[in-house]
């Protein structure tokens, strides 16, 4: 399936001869949402806001400019079988985690967990390495806020 929209960033091609496998997309030029909280921290509750109403909109389309996003990830992670610890990240849903049916809640999840990045500055149980936060979230446990 090929989908093409104005804010989804577009795949040009893949590297999966050898490890690491690697995607090729659009040039983005603000680069991406991850690497720019980490640059400057929490967005104002208005920004988060439009940027999580821009995340919103392009998650129902699939089931560039600074003050838009474009979704980059549009279900690769269902691709994914977590193998090992480099292949888990913390805005896995659980069921992607443990290799179970891959249904549109684990997008509502993702989602959550970009709305807090967004709104607190790191991302959630930042304390933890990646494959730790994932799994901690599969098995269940109730984390402190």
């Amino acid at each position: 399936m090929k989908l093409r929209h104005p804010n989804i960033v577009q795949s040009l091609g893949a590297a999966t001869e050898k490890k690491p496998l690697m995607l090729i997309t659009e040039h983005m030029s603000g680069g991406d949402l991850h690497q720019f909280l980490k640059e400057k921290g929490a967005l104002a509750p208005l920004n988060a806001i439009n940027f999580a109403l821009d995340i919103a909109r392009n998650i129902l389309l699939v089931n560039s400019s600074a003050d838009h996003l474009k979704v980059g990830d549009v279900g690769l992670k269902k691709l994914v079988r977590v193998q090992s610890s480099h292949d888990a990240d913390r805005y896995m849903a659980p069921q992607a985690f443990k290799g179970q049916k891959y249904e549109k809640q684990a997008n509502v999840f993702s989602f959550a967990m970009i709305l807090y990045e967004m709104l607190e500055g790191d991302p959630p149980l930042s304390n933890y390495e990646q494959y730790e936060a994932a799994r901690y979230v599969a098995d269940g446990t109730q984390a402190n806020f």
